[in-house]
């Protein structure tokens, strides 16, 4: 499919979904510059070779599932949402104050956090349900 004719389905998105993956994106962008961040950060350093295997694993498949939920696929946003409530509970329930090095470090997993939630209200709307549901 060319650039041409996909740009109709991207006109058609509702904006709650738009938000909803520009807020995903956002995150996910601060959260890979955190990471990195925190690897510096942490003595001793840890095998680079291993932190940039991790981080291609995971940051490339949070990239293939935002775009996925970008072109309309309901199992990806229904993933979003496992893994998100996954990332909650350790939020809430796990003593993170042990692992967490700074200020700076807690203020974005807050933050994180609260894009995650808002993300999932937005991508569960009435207008997000039922263009994730139509085709």
């Amino acid at each position: 499919m060319t650039a041409k004719a996909r740009w109709p389905l991207i006109m058609k998105k509702p904006f709650y979904v738009k938000t909803a993956l520009i807020m995903y994106f956002v995150s996910l962008a601060i959260s890979f510059v955190v990471s990195i961040y925190n690897y510096w950060i942490i003595e001793p350093n840890p095998s680079f070779f291993i932190v940039l295997l991790s981080w291609v694993s995971f940051f490339g498949f949070a990239l293939f599932l935002g775009f996925k939920m970008g072109s309309k696929k309901n199992w990806a946003r229904i993933l979003y949402t496992v893994f998100s409530i996954f990332s909650l509970a350790t939020y809430l329930f796990v003593d993170m104050e042990s692992q967490i090095v700074s200020e700076i470090e807690r203020v974005f997993l807050f933050l994180n956090n609260f894009v995650l939630v808002a993300t999932l209200i937005l991508l569960y709307m009435p207008s997000s349900n039922n263009w994730f549901k139509s085709d």
